[in-house]
C-alpha cells in the first residue's frame, strides 16, 4: 500500500494568485541538478526525513535517447496535475540509503500531501508526464486507457516503462512498455 503523509510549511500557491511560481534556489548545486525546481517545504521535507538522499543520475548519453516533455527537464523531478485539482503537483525519483523511491506531493493549497508511489533497487532513468487525456496502453491487460489527470511515466530508456495512473486515493502502476 502506498504510504501517505502531509507537509505543512510556508508554502503559497502562487500559481493561483498570480499565474506563476515562486521558487527559492539555494546555491548553485540545487541549480545544477534541479532541486531548485522543488519548493522549500518538499525539500525541507526530503532533507528531514531522508538524510542524504539525492536525485538519482541518468547519464546524458541515455537521456539524449529519451522522450522528454517537462520544460525545464530534469530526469528526476516533474510536474503536473496527478490529482486532477488544478493544483501544480510534483513528482521525484530520489535516492536514499540503498534504495530508489518514486514520491509525489500532491498541492493541498497550503501543504502538499507526500505519497511513497513505487520503491526498489533501480526504477527508472526518466520521468516524464501523459497530460489528462492522454490514452496509456496496459500491455498487462491487453487493454488501453485514457487517463483522468496528468499521469507520471517511468522510462527505462529502450527497455520498459510504466504509468502511475491515478485510481481513487491511490496510484496503480500501468506498464505501458517492456
Amino acid at each position: 500500500s502506498q504510504d501517505r503523509q502531509t507537509l505543512s510549511g510556508t508554502y503559497q500557491d502562487t500559481q493561483r494568485n498570480q499565474g506563476k511560481w515562486a521558487f527559492s534556489p539555494r546555491g548553485s548545486q540545487s541549480e545544477a541538478d534541479g532541486q531548485a525546481l522543488l519548493p522549500d517545504v518538499i525539500r525541507s521535507s526530503l532533507d528531514n526525513e531522508l538524510p542524504g538522499w539525492m536525485p538519482v543520475r541518468t547519464p546524458k548519453e541515455l537521456i539524449a535517447d529519451c522522450p522528454q516533455s517537462t520544460p525545464g527537464f530534469k530526469p528526476w523531478v516533474v510536474w503536473g496535475d496527478f490529482d486532477g485539482d488544478g493544483r501544480r503537483d510534483y513528482a521525484v525519483e530520489i535516492r536514499s540509503a540503498d534504495q530508489t523511491l518514486l514520491l509525489m506531493f500532491l498541492n493541498q493549497g497550503s501543504e502538499f500531501q507526500r505519497v511513497d508511489v513505487d520503491r526498489g533497487k533501480d526504477l527508472w532513468e526518466v520521468l516524464d508526464v501523459a497530460k489528462n487525456g492522454a490514452t496509456i496502453p496496459d500491455i498487462e491487460k491487453d487493454t488501453k486507457q485514457t487517463v483522468g489527470a496528468d499521469t507520471v511515466l517511468g522510462i527505462a530508456c529502450g527497455k520498459s516503462g510504466a504509468a502511475y495512473v491515478r485510481s481513487g486515493s491511490s496510484f496503480d502502476k500501468v506498464w505501458f512498455s517492456d
